[in-house]
Protein backbone atom coordinates (compact mmCIF):
# COMPACT_ATOMS: atom_id res chain seq x y z
CA UNK A 1 0.00 0.00 0.00
CA UNK A 2 1.35 3.36 -1.03
CA UNK A 3 0.73 6.63 0.74
CA UNK A 4 0.07 9.74 -1.31
CA UNK A 5 2.24 12.82 -0.78
CA UNK A 6 0.48 16.01 -1.84
CA UNK A 7 2.67 19.11 -2.02
CA UNK A 8 0.67 22.22 -1.34
CA UNK A 9 2.47 25.51 -2.00
CA UNK A 10 0.99 28.52 -0.22
CA UNK A 11 2.02 32.12 0.28
CA UNK A 12 3.94 32.76 3.47
CA UNK A 13 1.06 34.91 4.78
CA UNK A 14 -1.36 31.94 4.48
CA UNK A 15 0.99 29.33 5.91
CA UNK A 16 -0.42 29.22 9.44
CA UNK A 17 -4.00 28.70 8.25
CA UNK A 18 -2.94 26.13 5.66
CA UNK A 19 -0.89 24.24 8.24
CA UNK A 20 -3.84 24.15 10.64
CA UNK A 21 -6.19 22.90 7.91
CA UNK A 22 -3.71 20.27 6.75
CA UNK A 23 -3.16 19.07 10.31
CA UNK A 24 -6.91 18.55 10.81
CA UNK A 25 -7.40 16.79 7.48
CA UNK A 26 -4.25 14.73 6.89
CA UNK A 27 -4.57 11.49 8.79
CA UNK A 28 -1.08 10.47 7.75
CA UNK A 29 0.57 13.65 8.97
CA UNK A 30 2.25 16.64 7.39
CA UNK A 31 5.73 17.96 6.78
CA UNK A 32 6.40 21.67 6.31
CA UNK A 33 9.14 23.29 4.24
CA UNK A 34 9.44 26.90 5.38
CA UNK A 35 12.62 28.69 4.41
CA UNK A 36 11.42 32.22 5.22
CA UNK A 37 13.81 32.56 8.16
CA UNK A 38 16.64 30.33 7.00
CA UNK A 39 19.39 32.94 7.29
CA UNK A 40 18.37 33.72 10.85
CA UNK A 41 18.10 30.03 11.74
CA UNK A 42 21.46 29.26 10.17
CA UNK A 43 23.08 31.99 12.23
CA UNK A 44 21.58 30.48 15.38
CA UNK A 45 22.58 26.84 14.78
CA UNK A 46 25.50 26.60 12.37
CA UNK A 47 27.94 28.31 10.10
CA UNK A 48 26.60 29.17 6.65
CA UNK A 49 29.32 27.06 5.04
CA UNK A 50 27.84 23.94 6.73
CA UNK A 51 24.46 24.38 5.01
CA UNK A 52 23.73 22.88 1.60
CA UNK A 53 23.76 25.72 -0.98
CA UNK A 54 20.44 24.61 -2.51
CA UNK A 55 18.73 25.20 0.84
CA UNK A 56 19.91 28.79 0.82
CA UNK A 57 18.42 29.18 -2.68
CA UNK A 58 14.91 28.04 -1.67
CA UNK A 59 12.10 30.61 -2.04
CA UNK A 60 11.38 32.67 1.07
CA UNK A 61 7.87 33.88 0.18
CA UNK A 62 6.15 30.49 0.01
CA UNK A 63 5.73 27.48 2.24
CA UNK A 64 5.44 23.93 0.94
CA UNK A 65 3.22 21.66 2.99
CA UNK A 66 3.53 17.94 2.35
CA UNK A 67 0.29 16.20 3.22
CA UNK A 68 0.49 12.45 3.60
CA UNK A 69 -2.70 10.58 2.73
CA UNK A 70 -3.47 7.00 3.57
CA UNK A 71 -4.05 4.59 0.68
CA UNK A 72 -7.57 5.00 -0.68
CA UNK A 73 -7.94 8.64 0.38
CA UNK A 74 -9.02 10.94 -2.44
CA UNK A 75 -6.50 13.79 -2.90
CA UNK A 76 -9.11 16.02 -4.57
CA UNK A 77 -11.34 15.91 -1.49
CA UNK A 78 -8.41 16.80 0.76
CA UNK A 79 -7.40 19.74 -1.42
CA UNK A 80 -11.01 20.98 -1.62
CA UNK A 81 -11.27 20.94 2.17
CA UNK A 82 -8.04 22.90 2.57
CA UNK A 83 -9.14 25.36 -0.12
CA UNK A 84 -12.42 25.91 1.74
CA UNK A 85 -10.47 26.86 4.86
CA UNK A 86 -8.16 29.24 2.99
CA UNK A 87 -10.84 30.77 0.76
CA UNK A 88 -13.66 31.09 3.28
CA UNK A 89 -16.62 33.41 2.91
CA UNK A 90 -16.69 36.27 5.41
CA UNK A 91 -20.00 36.67 7.22
CA UNK A 92 -21.41 37.86 10.51
CA UNK A 93 -23.31 34.71 11.48
CA UNK A 94 -22.72 33.57 15.05
CA UNK A 95 -25.08 30.58 15.26
CA UNK A 96 -26.28 27.69 13.17
CA UNK A 97 -28.94 25.06 13.64
CA UNK A 98 -30.03 22.09 11.54
CA UNK A 99 -33.05 22.85 9.37
CA UNK A 100 -36.36 21.34 10.42
CA UNK A 101 -36.65 19.94 6.88
CA UNK A 102 -33.92 17.37 7.71
CA UNK A 103 -32.29 18.03 4.34
CA UNK A 104 -28.75 18.12 5.73
CA UNK A 105 -28.51 21.89 5.56
CA UNK A 106 -28.49 24.50 8.31
CA UNK A 107 -30.16 27.79 9.14
CA UNK A 108 -27.72 30.49 10.15
CA UNK A 109 -28.44 33.36 12.52
CA UNK A 110 -26.80 36.63 13.46
CA UNK A 111 -28.57 37.03 16.79
CA UNK A 112 -29.50 34.77 19.68
CA UNK A 113 -33.16 35.61 19.07
CA UNK A 114 -32.93 34.35 15.47
CA UNK A 115 -31.05 31.26 16.60
CA UNK A 116 -33.60 30.44 19.30
CA UNK A 117 -36.38 30.70 16.72
CA UNK A 118 -34.49 28.29 14.45
CA UNK A 119 -33.83 25.92 17.36
CA UNK A 120 -37.52 25.97 18.39
CA UNK A 121 -38.58 25.14 14.83
CA UNK A 122 -36.13 22.23 14.69
CA UNK A 123 -37.18 20.98 18.13
CA UNK A 124 -40.85 21.20 17.16
CA UNK A 125 -40.21 19.10 14.07
CA UNK A 126 -38.34 16.50 16.16
CA UNK A 127 -41.36 16.33 18.47
CA UNK A 128 -43.79 16.15 15.55
CA UNK A 129 -41.86 13.18 14.15
CA UNK A 130 -41.67 11.67 17.62
CA UNK A 131 -37.87 11.63 17.52
CA UNK A 132 -36.38 11.53 21.01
Amino acid sequence: MEWTDIRLTVAQKDAEQAEAAATMIAEGGIYIEDYSRIEQQVAEIAHVDLIEPELLEKPRDVVIIHIYLEPGTQPAETLAAIDAVLDFERHDYLFFCARPTFDGYHNFARTLREHNANARAYSAELNRRNIK
